[in-house]
């Protein structure tokens, strides 16, 4: 408990400082398509079989704008979310194993908003996230986070590359679409097998301006 803590403290030290020359503030929920890619190694004689499913989502993103003019702005973006994923590895006969997972993400993106006639806009971003374990449970057991094979399960820190597009409603309605690619195996338990997360998302939510 006392790393868990110490993980998420961080988050929300970091998210709330940049948060504080923002000029936007959106709230957001929506569901997800999670996959776990998995791997048993060489010469496991397993057939690998990814994890895979639905879940869903809400946080809050603060935005502020770095440059622009009338029609087009350089944003940058950084946010706080709940993400649960409820995964199942499908397997020979009717065995089937299954992982639930929930994180604490911190995604930021540097993105490029459109204003249109109707004062509506149309944005793209990349960036990075950085994801936190909390809790879960992985093929039927309380997940154990942690580095140490044959003890732990998964490692805690997730972290990847993203990609986001969206609209912006005038009156502040916000519709989004992202994918999220992680980069390290997560999977400690065995030495030899491979997790890595992939997700994508579609988000609805509310953007309201702290500078009105």
């Amino acid at each position: 408990m006392q790393i868990q803590f110490k993980y998420l403290l961080i988050c929300f030290i970091v998210l709330f400082s940049v948060s504080a020359n923002s000029q936007d503030i959106v709230f957001a929920v929506g569901g997800n398509y999670a996959t776990g890619v998995f791997k048993y190694g060489e010469n496991s004689g397993g057939i690998d079989e990814n994890y895979s499913g639905p879940g869903f989502h809400g946080g809050v993103s603060f935005e502020g704008v770095i440059t622009g003019d009338r029609k087009e702005e350089f944003v940058f973006s950084i946010g706080l979310m709940g993400d649960y994923k409820m995964t199942k590895q499908d397997l020979t006969g009717d065995l089937q194993n299954e992982a639930n997972l929930l994180y604490v993400n911190i995604p930021a993106y540097l993105m490029y908003r459109y204003k249109l006639r109707s004062k509506d806009k149309v944005y793209g971003g990349i960036g990075l996230y950085l994801g936190v374990g909390t809790t879960g449970t992985l093929m039927g057991d309380k997940v154990q986070w942690g580095s140490e094979a044959g003890t732990d399960h998964l490692k805690r820190i997730d972290y990847g590359v993203t990609a986001k597009i969206g609209y912006r409603g005038f009156s502040g309605i916000d519709i989004s679409a992202s994918y999220d690619y992680g980069i390290p195996d997560v999977i400690t338990v065995f030495p030899s097998w491979s997790l890595k997360h992939r997700a994508i998302r579609l988000s609805i939510g509310y953007a309201l301006n702290l500078n009105d």
